[in-house]
């Protein structure tokens, strides 16, 4: 591979950079300076996380970039203030400049004082200029020429501000899409006119500053690679515009795994894709569209789902009830086939001892026994039909249990609702549960009924759907991508079918290589010298801990590594110092992955005293935390690092070079 070309880039979301121009977050005009770093490290590629808009609640909760209420708009909170004010000739007043300069120099980012900061400053700027505004032939032309969705999107923004919500359905209108009220909110007479224009100047200088940086970035030579996440939010544009086409009966997310005992929901309707199929996946080619102005490659984020995903049915909450979307259940006919000829029932609501009530429930499992349970003898209990449901169990503790329990026995009802073997929303159709080995529920089965449930589990979840899995990505990935000129990269981390890595080579989609999540099951980590020519490699990701903060974490682990991987003899140091995280670099630098993306946290750790914050800070997302606040802020200037750091910048530069990428 040493004769095939390869190189190396940074991952960094937008809001985690810095420079002295900022405020409060970082903004596409900070791209500049990154790149002027890069081209001094001899960096190619810089990599963001979605830079869509997620306003929704108006809290750190819109802080979660995968959440787009638009898969077309900018987030507003990467403009920069000062350049849209320079745009009209105009200065921020100096008391605002204040607060502007107060925000950006905390160690985190202010998710909500940030953006209040700048939409406060613009919103007024926009009114004191707003006949020039109006004149300006830059601004006719781009509405004329987004018209197609940034009318929708601003209709939908001055909505959701003036009923306190994105969810649409409790709007007093407008809670259904209709295009002619779209219409009538940009007529001059309308009371929404000014409102909804000023969400388009927002979308027209976020347009301005990106392409400006895009335009530099490539003139140093460098690629931008973007991010396309899996979902939208239920409460999006999207889905107020296009409802048909997603399932808002289930929830996307992903199964149980090592990170997370209850695996992922992430809230996202899943798509109706034989509905997308229909019009040429119109929908996918407009977004993608919409990406290729201004990024040279992408991400697919969750590629897994392309092919299923995992769909857990309202108004659970927790992965483990989970099913595969699409998927091929089991009918009634096949399971007696099989050996199950008893009342399926018995499988699909929760089936209980007495003693696992009590551990879980405590001073309420008399009466639930008595209430929301049938005893069906030998100390067993099944949940009535009509229990089998958070919403009315939680109904049931509202009325039963005091104040102070009502935390516990929720969790411990949570526990009871999962104790099922099958789960079944369409009639007649069984999906069993994600390990479901685990369950009490299974431990209480006689033998032959266990070894059954373990044939069947290992079919469904490991050999019985790789064909038709194989078929459903083909379809639903050429033809979202059939447009699309960008280099493609997917995501390929988690419960992989068989048929992944054969559907990636076949569209020519680069793997990610994750050395702390190896795709081989006897790997404890990853050989970094075996991975595939056609694959993306890192250190680290968004989603998990840098280096240094890894490090800390598994003392034993950090010492098997210490010995095995970096071959080092003795016992391991506590904290990753700046020849340990170099040392780490290197092993993927060396790689024969065709790029090698690593994030600027781990990059920053290779020199000790430069500004760093504490290793457990640096991870910029946890993902079994629904309620996570997407903060992480680099803790020095991008427009000082090659000066004040150049060490920074030449080790970099050396570690590239010594690698031939």
């Amino acid at each position: 591979y040493a004769d095939q070309w390869r190189c190396a880039g940074v991952s960094v979301p937008i809001f985690s950079l810095r420079s002295s121009k900022s405020r409060g977050c970082g903004e596409f005009s900070d791209l500049k300076p990154l790149a002027d770093w890069c081209v001094d490290a001899g960096l190619k590629i810089i990599q963001l996380l979605p830079i869509n808009d997620t306003t929704a609640t108006g809290t750190f909760k819109d802080s979660y970039p995968y959440n787009a209420i638009s898969v077309m708009a900018l987030h507003p909170n990467y403009v920069s203030v000062d350049e849209v004010f320079a745009y009209y000739n105009k200065i921020v007043p100096s008391i605002e400049r204040e607060t502007g300069l107060f925000i950006n120099d905390l160690n985190f980012v202010d998710y909500t004082r940030t953006n209040e900061w700048k939409l406060k400053n613009l919103r007024i700027l926009f009114a004191d200029n707003f006949k020039k505004i109006m004149s300006d032939k830059r601004f006719k032309e781009y509405i004329e020429k987004n018209a197609w969705w940034v009318k929708d999107y601003a209709a939908f923004s001055v909505l959701r501000d003036k009923f306190g919500t994105a969810c649409f359905h409790n709007w007093e209108e407008g809670s259904v899409y209709s295009p002619m009220l779209v219409e009538t909110m940009f007529n001059k007479k309308s009371s929404y006119y000014k409102k909804a224009l000023f969400y388009i100047f927002l979308q027209f200088h976020l347009e301005i500053q990106l392409c400006d940086a895009i335009e530099y970035i490539h003139c140093k030579n460098i690629a931008l690679k973007g991010d396309l996440p899996i979902g939208v939010n239920p409460n999006s544009v999207d889905a107020w515009v296009a409802p048909e086409l997603f399932n808002f009966g289930l929830q996307a997310g992903a199964p149980p795994d090592f990170f997370s005992r209850d695996g992922q929901n992430w809230g996202f309707p899943t798509y109706k894709w034989e509905v997308m199929a229909q019009d040429g996946f119109a929908w996918w080619t407009k977004r993608l569209g919409r990406m290729q102005q201004f990024f040279d490659l992408f991400r697919i984020d969750h590629i897994l789902g392309f092919f299923r995903i995992w769909a857990i049915p309202r108004p659970f909450k927790s992965g483990l009830m989970g099913i595969f979307s699409p998927a091929l259940p089991y009918s009634a006919m096949e399971l007696s086939s099989i050996g199950l000829n008893t009342d399926l029932e018995m499988f699909t609501l929760p089936v209980v001892s007495s003693d696992f009530i009590e551990r879980q429930i405590n001073i309420y499992a008399d009466k639930a026994k008595n209430e929301i349970f049938n005893n069906i003898g030998n100390g067993l209990y099944k949940l009535k039909k009509e229990f089998f449901s958070p919403t009315a169990v939680a109904e049931w503790i509202r009325v039963n249990v005091s104040p102070e329990h009502k935390d516990a026995t929720t969790n411990g009802f949570n526990e009871i609702l999962h104790e099922v073997l099958f789960i079944n929303i369409v009639a007649g159709e069984y999906h069993p549960r994600i390990m479901l080995t685990e369950t009490e529920r299974f431990q209480l089965l006689p033998n032959n009924e266990k070894e059954i449930f373990s044939k069947i589990y290992e079919d469904f979840f490991f050999h019985r759907h790789n064909q038709y899995w194989k078929e459903v990505a083909i379809r639903n990935l050429e033809g979202m991508l059939k447009e699309c000129d960008m280099l493609v990269c997917g995501e390929d981390l988690g419960m992989i079918p068989s048929s992944v890595p054969t559907v990636m080579k076949r569209l020519q989609i680069l793997a990610l290589e994750l050395q702390r999540m190896p795709k081989l099951n006897w790997e404890r980590y990853g050989n970094c010298s075996c991975y595939q020519y056609d694959s993306v490699c890192a250190t680290s990701s968004h989603d998990i801990s840098s280096i240094r903060g890894w490090w800390e974490e598994n003392e034993a682990e950090t010492q098997w590594y210490h010995n095995n991987i970096l071959n080092h003899d003795g016992k391991a140091p506590k904290a990753a110092s700046g020849d340990i995280v170099a040392q780490v670099l290197n092993i993927h630098m060396q790689s024969p992955s065709i790029l090698c993306i690593n994030p600027i946290q781990d990059y920053a750790g290779i020199v000790d005293n430069m500004p760093h914050l504490l290793p457990f800070e640096e991870r910029i997302n946890e993902p079994a935390n629904p309620n996570h606040y997407w903060r992480y802020r680099i803790p020095f200037k991008l427009d000082e690092l090659v000066t004040k750091y150049p060490e920074l910048h030449i080790k970099v530069r050396d570690i590239v070079t010594k690698s031939k990428r």
